[in-house]
C-alpha cells in the first residue's frame, strides 16, 4: 500500500484552477486529491501527485461545488478501471470482500457515532485499504483536507451516518501475486511469461506459464545462473549440486578457470564451473596449489599425494628445490616439489644427506656400507 498522503491545499497545486482561477484545487480539489489516492496504488502512477490528474479531472469540475459525481466515475475508471458505485453498504461490503479494492466516499455534513466530523458540508475521501476485525469494517483513510483523517477507521464508530455515496475500483494486478503455492508477476494486470524480473531483492525468472522458478539451475545466453529456494538468483555466493560447488559472481554468473578468495581463504574455480576440491591447481605463473577435500587452499602444511610428500608453503604456493623445517628437522624438496628420501643432497657446494623419512642427518652415518660424519648444520666433514 502506498502510503503517501496528499493535501488539497499543498503549495505545489492548492493554487491552480480547478476549474476556474476563482474555484481551486485547495478550495475544491478534494475529489482530485481522492482519485489521486487511488491511482498512486499502481506502480505506473506511483510518484504521481494531483498536479499529474489535474488536466484529465477539471473537465468535471464545476465552480465552487468540486468534482461531480460522474467525475469520480471517470477518473476511476481512467486511471484503475473496473468503476462502481454505490448507495447501500451491504453491496458496498460484498464489493470489498473481494479484495483488491481502492475507492472514494462522499460524506455529507455530519458527525459520526464516535463524533468525528469528516466535513461541515460535501468531502470526498479515498480509501486505500480494508479489513473486517472484531465484528467492524475498518477503512484505510487518506483525507486530503485539514481535518488529517488519515489511517483506519471503522465505520461502525466514525462513519455510520455521514456517508452519502460511496465507489470502488478493482485494482488490476500489480507485482508478485501468489496463486496456488507459487508465485507470478504481473504488470498493469497482465501476469508476465519467460522473462527475467527484478526487483528490490534481485533478480527472478518466470517459466513459459508465468511461474517462478527456483531451486534450479538456468542456461541464459550461453551463461548459467543459479536460481536459490526463494526464487532469487545468486550473487557472490556459492552453489551445490549433485556434482560439487559453484561460485556465483556479481551479475550471478558461474564463474570458471579462476581463484576465488571468501572469507579469507582462497578456492579455485576449475573450466566446468566447480570448485577443486582434493587436487592440485596453477596459477598465472605456473606454480602449484593444493586445494583440500573442502576446497580451501592448503598452506604451510605437507600434503601426500601419490605416496610422495609435498610442502605448501604460507601463500599456498608449493615449495621447490627449498629446505623446509618441521617439528623433527630439516626436509629438502626437489624440482618437482617431491620430498626426498634416502638420498645425497648438494647445495651450496656442500653435500647433506636426508634419511628415508626425508629429514637432514647429523652425526656419524653409515651410508650404502659407508661410514660418514656430518656436522650439527648437516654439511658432510
Amino acid at each position: 500500500m502506498n502510503t503517501k498522503v496528499y493535501r488539497q491545499y499543498d503549495s505545489r497545486w492548492g493554487n491552480l484552477p480547478y476549474p476556474t482561477s476563482n474555484s481551486t484545487v485547495s478550495s475544491d480539489g478534494c475529489g482530485l486529491c481522492a482519485i489521486t489516492h487511488c491511482a498512486i496504488e499502481l506502480d505506473r502512477y506511483k510518484n504521481s501527485t494531483p498536479k499529474d490528474f489535474i488536466s484529465f479531472m477539471k473537465q468535471y469540475a464545476v465552480a465552487g461545488n468540486g468534482t461531480r459525481w460522474d467525475g469520480i466515475d471517470a477518473g476511476l475508471n481512467r486511471f484503475i478501471g473496473n468503476s462502481k458505485r454505490f448507495n447501500d453498504m451491504a453491496s458496498f461490503w460484498t464489493e470489498l470482500n473481494k479484495g483488491n479494492r481502492v475507492g472514494v466516499i462522499l460524506f455529507r455534513s455530519g458527525y459520526g457515532p464516535d463524533n468525528t466530523l469528516w466535513t461541515s458540508s460535501g468531502h470526498y475521501v479515498a480509501f486505500t485499504d480494508f479489513k473486517y476485525e472484531n465484528g467492524k469494517h475498518w477503512l484505510y483513510m487518506k483525507d486530503s483536507g485539514p481535518r488529517r483523517h488519515d489511517g483506519f477507521y471503522a465505520y461502525e464508530t466514525s462513519m455510520k451516518g455521514c456517508i452519502q455515496t460511496l465507489w470502488t475500483a478493482e485494482l488490476p494486478k500489480e507485482g508478485w501475486k501468489k496463486e496456488k503455492n507459487y508465485w507470478y508477476y504481473y504488470k498493469d494486470g497482465i501476469k508476465l511469461l519467460n522473462t527475467w524480473i527484478k526487483d528490490n531483492k534481485g533478480w527472478c525468472l518466470l517459466d513459459k506459464t508465468g511461474k517462478m522458478l527456483s531451486s534450479q539451475w538456468v542456461s541464459y545466453k550461453n551463461e548459467w545462473y543459479y536460481l536459490k529456494s526463494n526464487g532469487y538468483m545468486a550473487t557472490n555466493e556459492w552453489a551445490k549440486d549433485k556434482t560439487g560447488w559453484c561460485y556465483l559472481n556479481s551479475e550471478g554468473k558461474i564463474v570458471k578457470s579462476t581463484w576465488i578468495k571468501y572469507k579469507n581463504i582462497w578456492y579455485y574455480i576449475k573450466s566446468n564451473g566447480y570448485m577443486a576440491t582434493s587436487e592440485w591447481a596453477q596459477d598465472s605463473k605456473k606454480n602449484w596449489f593444493y586445494l583440500t577435500a573442502d576446497g580451501s587452499m592448503a598452506t604451510s602444511t605437507w600434503i601426500k599425494w601419490k605416496d610422495n610428500w609435498y610442502y605448501l608453503k604460507d601463500n599456498g604456493e608449493m615449495a621447490v628445490n627449498l629446505w623446509i623445517k618441521d617439528s623433527k628437522g630439516w626436509c629438502y624438496v626437489g624440482s618437482d616439489g617431491k620430498l626426498i628420501v634416502a638420498n645425497w643432497i648438494k647445495w651450496k657446494d656442500n653435500w647433506y644427506y636426508v634419511d628415508e623419512n626425508g629429514h637432514m642427518v647429523v652425526g656419524t652415518h653409515t651410508i650404502d656400507g659407508k661410514t660418514y660424519t656430518f656436522d650439527s648444520s648437516g654439511k658432510l666433514i
